[in-house]
């Protein structure tokens, strides 16, 4: 593969983001000024990529691109240097290009490197006439200078870009921020307010103390939903700041069970493991724990007693697959919906009518996203759910 059409000049472009983009002034006034310094009737700034050329400015050309065969900037690309053809009519290589041909074909060139950020020549900055001609050194050092100022323009077009999409991020971690604390607020005042209710009765005498047992098993499970609450709130506050372990996918999978260990007793549940592909790698550790946790204890609370959860995981490319498969009660395909594409928060009482806060799922596909990947749900109603994921390896 030549360096004109390699991946990793293209994938520059692409980053670079500026091929079809309106004309820009500060580009503008360039082109203009180096036909004058340099006494021409054309100049462009152009930009190729493995298909076309496309001008980003142009003074005296009509077309906006040209194709990638009719380039005479490619030559200049692959030199990646400062590149003058004193006559084209001389030169074997564009012999049957026609950009040179008639009375107004491109007869002398002269151009300079666009050199992108990541240091791949993604265009040029070029001046042509209908006649021959030859650059002095003075107006060379003018055509280097007024590249180089387009190459700024290049690495600040990136850093606004960047900036941009750090806002962006910044954006929707506060609108998740709100939306955490609003579900937080909504779900944690319940059950204190439950809690200091029954406290008061017995305090003031209402209830006796035999009463007051007959309630001990409801606080306990109120005590239990504000707990999960919490954990998955320091949970989340962890992932603003992943560190990235190396391990087995084996040692997370065994983890996550242990942690899992009481509630997987208490229904009966077999765990069974299928681990395709073991090797260590690199990954945000505390985030994929989280999301695991979180996904196998929903397995959990909707299967029924004595019943099988598997867990299979296999790595491919850059990605830890996961899925955790239960036979429990499942979902319809509205509450499916509504628990993996929508935005609100959305819990079902388990099959031994546990309850849950619906904050899991939402932490879980805020890391999963912030790790590259995607969660996915199949479910049918009394036969059992899949959930699988993927997290980026490091």
């Amino acid at each position: 593969m030549s360096y004109l059409t390699s991946e990793e000049r293209i994938k520059a472009i692409v980053e670079l983001n500026i091929m079809g983009t309106p004309p820009e002034k500060e580009y503008d006034e360039i082109t203009a000024l180096a036909t004058r310094l340099c006494n021409v009737p054309k100049a462009a700034i152009t930009v190729l990529d493995n298909e076309r050329q496309w001008f980003k400015s142009r003074v005296g050309i009509d077309l906006n691109e040209i194709s990638f065969e009719q380039s005479i900037c490619k030559l200049g690309i692959e030199a990646t240097s400062f590149f003058e053809i004193e006559d084209t009519w001389k030169d074997e290589r564009l012999a049957n290009n026609s950009i040179t041909k008639g009375i107004d074909g491109v007869r002398f060139y002269a151009g300079v490197p666009l050199i992108a950020p990541s240091g791949y020549v993604v265009g040029m900055l070029c001046i042509m006439d209908t006649k021959p001609n030859k650059l002095t050194p003075e107006q060379k050092d003018s055509l280097h200078i007024f590249g180089e100022i387009i190459v700024k323009h290049f690495a600040l077009r990136l850093a606004l870009k960047e900036v941009e999409h750090k806002k962006q991020e910044l954006e929707s971690l506060l609108l998740f921020k709100e939306k955490m604390f609003g579900i937080i607020s909504h779900d944690l005042r319940a059950p204190i307010a439950n809690i200091r209710q029954i406290l008061n009765l017995y305090k003031s005498g209402n209830i006796t103390a035999d009463e007051f047992m007959l309630f001990v098993d409801a606080l306990e499970i109120q005590l239990q939903g504000t707990e999960s609450i919490l954990t998955n709130l320091m949970a989340w506050s962890k992932t603003q700041a992943p560190i990235i372990k190396n391990t087995k996918p084996s040692e997370l999978i065994k983890q996550s069970i242990q942690e899992l260990a009481t509630e997987i007793e208490k229904k009966q549940i077999n765990i069974e493991t299928q681990i395709d592909n073991d090797e260590s790698i690199n990954i945000d550790m505390d985030g994929f724990l989280i999301v695991l946790r979180n996904i196998l204890n929903n397995a959990i609370k909707f299967s029924f007693p004595s019943k099988t959860i598997e867990i299979h995981t296999n790595i491919v490319g850059n990605k830890l697959h996961v899925d955790v498969k239960d036979y429990g009660k499942g979902l319809s395909e509205k509450n499916k919906d509504r628990v993996i594409n929508s935005n609100e928060t959305f819990t079902t009482l388990g099959t031994m009518d546990e309850k849950g806060t619906g904050l899991g799922l939402t932490v879980c596909k805020y890391i999963v996203a912030q790790n590259g990947g995607k969660i996915t749900m199949e479910s049918e109603e009394n036969k059992g759910t899949t959930v699988s994921f993927t997290f980026q390896t490091k």
